[in-house]
């Protein structure tokens, strides 16, 4: 029986990484290849890529315009990375690894009639606009996968893309950039070319030749090549990849295409180019590769380095920034939002006049990285260091805050914390030998506090110095000297595991 095995790579955006998904053998030290229809190697599954933990999240909110231009790079056939195949997460209101997404069915009641929050939906559609033939996964990120090294069929790039904020986890890891929608700007990684490489020549349903597959060099994995074919047509293609230079004589047996074999190349300087096509001489040819390269040897033609014209250029977050949620109808992400931990999306105010927005998730689900902590959505800038957020809340229940300078992880920046009772809390984080936690700074409680009625929070935030009103009245001011990571960062709200509710934000400088 043919095993399916399915491996998780992570491409970054440093350097072009070929996925050569199939066990290697170790090639002779002359470097002779043949190919041949009766070598039958197991079926070829594609490569795909996994939008999951939050990283596509800011991609969905630029202009349509680049939208469109950024989902062609990764789905549309014979333009960029041409995927086949495509998984998302299910959400579940929890930290997947860069961040939350929130679940379809969020009740029992919600069984019945599935909510499509979130933008997980609208990219597979999106995929399958593109692309009708793509493949459709999900998975609910509460399972582990573990990678498997020795034939592997399937190969799914984590992430598809950057498209979470500079700063939080595994930012810079995937096919391309796609991370400040304000200002549209987004960049093609090398690695949507490298990929491109297998994508582009080789289809599902096609098979491995596992005479053709092997190591260049016995010691080392550095260089590799590996050949599939077309069962139905005899078309073939090899991936190979370079770390120094090579020559391959390659002989074509059987029933396989002996017609031109089409030369593309990426290296550091250059990617996806057509270079002069060989020409087989009693069915074999001679080819000379340079080193540090990705080379595909193909029979097949239609291949093209798509290209959409030069996006804007990058421009930092913009400040100041308001958002009152009224251009939105309910039950929406807004923009520039990204949770990290439980959901909070556009809702109702409770007289109906007007929206706001609320955190949906009611308890604690199975976290995929460090349990714990309250649900909490950040945006803007990592280098921000001196601003004022300010923010209307309605404490239904539990807490609810607002703080600044977030860089990454659970101990979150500079925060005001207000519970229903009208006690407040003030923390920071904080270092001791090595180890990092959450520093109280300051407590008290407001006397007569109305928690049914929206009350105003403003954090200030100045060098040491961290200034808090509610409704317009100083309730405390501390002078922290922190420690140098902390003194910049993403302004965030957070939460309770209850349907607390803010409006009216605002950042300032």
């Amino acid at each position: 029986m043919t095993k399916h095995l399915t491996a998780i790579s992570f491409i970054s955006r440093a350097i072009p990484v070929v996925v050569l998904a199939i066990g290697l053998r170790t090639a002779s030290a002359e470097t002779r290849i043949v190919l041949d229809d009766a070598d039958s190697g197991r079926v070829f599954e594609g490569i795909g890529a996994i939008s999951q933990g939050g990283t596509s999240r800011n991609m969905v909110d630029y202009p349509e315009k680049q939208k469109s231009e950024i989902l062609d790079y990764m789905f549309k056939p014979k333009f960029g990375a041409n995927l086949p195949h495509f998984k998302v997460e299910i959400g579940g209101g929890e930290n997947g690894t860069c961040g939350s997404e929130p679940t379809h069915t969020l009740t029992r009641e919600e069984l019945a009639n599935p909510v499509p929050r979130g933008f997980e939906f609208w990219l597979m559609a999106e995929a399958r606009k593109r692309s009708p033939q793509v493949l459709l996964d999900c998975l609910p990120w509460s399972y582990p996968k573990n990678y498997i090294r020795s034939r592997i069929t399937k190969t799914e790039v984590w992430c598809m893309l950057s498209g979470i904020y500079p700063g939080i986890g595994y930012s810079g890891v995937g096919l391309m950039e796609a991370q400040t929608p304000w200002s549209g700007y987004y960049e093609v990684w090398p690695a949507t070319w490298t990929t491109a490489h297998t994508t582009q020549f080789a289809d599902p349903g096609w098979r491995y030749m596992d005479q053709a597959c092997a190591k260049i060099d016995p010691a080392t994995w550095g260089g590799s090549y590996v050949t599939l074919r077309n069962p139905k047509t005899g078309d073939w293609s090899m991936i190979v990849c370079a770390d120094k230079p090579v020559t391959l004589d390659v002989m074509v047996a059987g029933k396989l295409a002996k017609g031109d074999v089409h030369v593309w190349k990426s290296n550091e300087k250059i990617q996806f180019v057509e270079e002069k096509p060989l020409h087989l001489a009693n069915s074999a040819f001679t080819v000379s590769l340079e080193g540090n390269s990705v080379y595909t040897l193909s029979t097949t033609t239609g291949q093209k380095k798509g290209a959409h014209p030069v996006p804007p250029p990058a421009a930092d977050f913009p400040l100041p920034y308001k958002e009152d949620f009224e251009s939105y109808t309910a039950g929406v992400i807004p923009k520039y939002l990204c949770d990290q931990k439980g959901s909070f999306e556009t809702a109702k105010h409770a007289d109906g006049k007007g929206l706001c927005l609320k955190q949906i998730v009611p308890k604690e689900g199975i976290a995929w990285g460090c349990p714990g902590g309250v649900p909490y959505t950040v945006f803007g800038d990592k280098l921000w260091t001196d601003y004022t957020i300010q923010a209307d809340v309605l404490v239904t229940g539990g807490k609810v805050g607002i703080g600044g300078r977030f860089l990454y992880g659970q101990f979150l920046g500079w925060d005001f914390v207000l519970q229903q009772d009208g006690s407040w809390s003030v923390h920071a984080p904080h270092v001791a030998n090595g180890q990092e936690s959450v520093k109280s700074l300051a407590t008290g409680k407001i006397t007569d506090f109305t928690p049914e009625q929206w009350h105003h929070l403003a954090v200030s935030l100045k060098g040491e110095d961290m200034l808090v009103t509610v409704d317009g009245k100083e309730v405390t001011r501390v002078k922290y000297e922190g420690y140098a990571n902390r003194k910049c960062g993403m302004a965030y709200l957070l939460s309770s595991y209850d349907p607390t509710c803010l409006d009216k934000l605002s950042v300032t400088p």
